[in-house]
């Protein structure tokens, strides 16, 4: 079997799709992972065959020239709203909207010039499946347009397909309703001969990378697989070898958190930093714990004094660094939250707004895995007191091991090949 993989041109969701790769390249089936050409050299770093389709994403560049009112996070409709008071036909039909249509959103990474050379690719391999991350909708649309069995990846929580899912509830009460998404997907698949249906916009199925207490409760057809870490190439510290001689915290802000889309020593809502790396790092020299942060040349910079307690790296596999840590503190990237859950370490969450943090943060609260910071509610002083609480109060490390056990029983990517397999025979909507 054929599988084409498209991916979002960021590593962390290369990294996402990675071990999903390798699991069918190791069961004897052909794969290529598609991308914009700035991603290529992880694609390959990863160990997988690229394919460059469409001009570089360049995502941390453009994020620099477009103001942030103009962006989806300035716009005030966000995936992940799930109040229902709010969820009102005008802001639910809004939030479609603005994300097929503001810079740097779907139609910035689903472009024509994407779609005709993703089209082409396909054309010319005719792959039996395609596996597109959820962020690019080239990938279904090439997809329709063959007639290729497509599957969705996550590489987060559903919000967009709780969110759809509310929308076509909406929808049934309305006459003539209008569908942003629809007419925009409509539009880019008419381009090649091709009609719209609703699997383009949720997959004909959906590979679920995180717990099943995580998932939406809506009528999509999803597959669980449990997330296995990966980091890109990288290497162990010998300074990892020793045991910690006290309680060990990992503190991470992940590569997103480096993007030049916020303030890059701040924990915070993009739009407004509010508590600096610094002084996080001086309410943590308060406790009797190691710290270790990763933080790069420039974040470090930033911080005039390092406490006594701390040890900075620029980068450490979270994979090999937190089966020592008794608790973790992170902005509430998939990948970041995956590893944690795995080695059963208890959270201190403070959700950014990119996408789905604010989503995973209010599923740890509820599962007892951790606790949750609201970006406007961040201080020093908080975070110093909620992070005792996670080391002190037992119910968040028994909650973590409880939630560590019910992963391990989640098939792997490698126990998922045989679905995959079955659905690219027949495909079931």
């Amino acid at each position: 079997m054929r599988v084409l993989f498209k991916t979002f041109a960021v590593p962390s969701h290369v990294y996402n799709l990675a071990p999903l790769a390798w699991a069918l390249r190791s069961a004897g089936h052909e794969v290529r992972v598609a991308g914009h050409p700035d991603i290529t050299p992880v694609i390959q770093q990863a160990g997988l065959t690229s394919v460059a389709v469409g001009e570089p994403l360049e995502l941390a560049a453009r994020h620099e020239d477009v103001p942030f009112e103009q962006t989806v996070y300035g716009s005030g409709y966000r995936m992940a709203e799930s109040r229902p008071e709010v969820l009102t036909w005008d802001y639910v039909r809004n939030v479609f909207r603005v994300h097929v249509s503001a810079p740097l959103a779907f139609d910035a990474f689903s472009d024509d010039g994407l779609i005709a050379g993703l089209l082409a690719v396909a054309e010319d391999w005719r792959p039996d499946l395609v596996i597109w991350d959820s962020m690019c909708y080239s990938a279904p649309v090439v997809a329709s347009v063959l007639g290729i069995p497509q599957i969705r990846l996550l590489s987060g929580v559903d919000v967009l397909g709780r969110m759809r899912d509310v929308f076509l509830d909406l929808a049934r009460t309305h006459a003539a309703p209008d569908d942003p998404m629809a007419e925009w997907l409509t539009r880019k698949v008419a381009a090649h001969g091709g009609t719209f249906d609703e699997t383009m916009v949720c997959g004909q199925a959906t590979i679920d990378p995180l717990p099943s207490w995580m998932r939406p409760a809506v009528g999509i057809r999803y597959l669980a697989m449990r997330q296995v870490p990966f980091h890109g190439t990288t290497s162990v510290p010998s300074w990892l070898m020793a045991a910690p001689t006290k309680p060990r915290v990992c503190l991470t802000l992940g590569l997103t958190g480096r993007m030049p889309v916020d303030s890059s020593t701040s924990v915070s809502d993009m739009s407004e930093p509010a508590v600096t790396v610094p002084e996080l790092l001086k309410a943590m020299a308060e406790l009797d714990v190691e710290v270790i942060a990763t933080l790069d040349t420039k974040q470090l910079a930033e911080v005039p004094d390092l406490p006594d307690n701390v040890r900075v790296c620029d980068f450490v596999p979270l994979n090999e660094l937190l089966p020592s840590c008794s608790a973790i503190i992170h902005h509430g990237g998939t990948g970041t939250l995956s590893t944690a859950l795995l080695h059963g370490v208890p959270q201190l969450i403070v959700p950014g707004t990119l996408w789905d943090e604010t989503a995973k943060a209010e599923a740890l609260v509820r599962r007892g895995v951790g606790v949750s910071i609201t970006p406007d509610n961040l201080s020093p002083d908080l975070v110093r007191r909620q992070l005792e609480r996670v080391l002190t109060e037992p119910s968040f490390a028994e909650q973590a091991t409880e939630a560590r056990a019910e992963l391990l029983k989640t098939p792997t990517p490698y126990d998922l090949v045989p679905d995959l397999v079955a659905h690219a025979a027949n495909p079931v909507p």
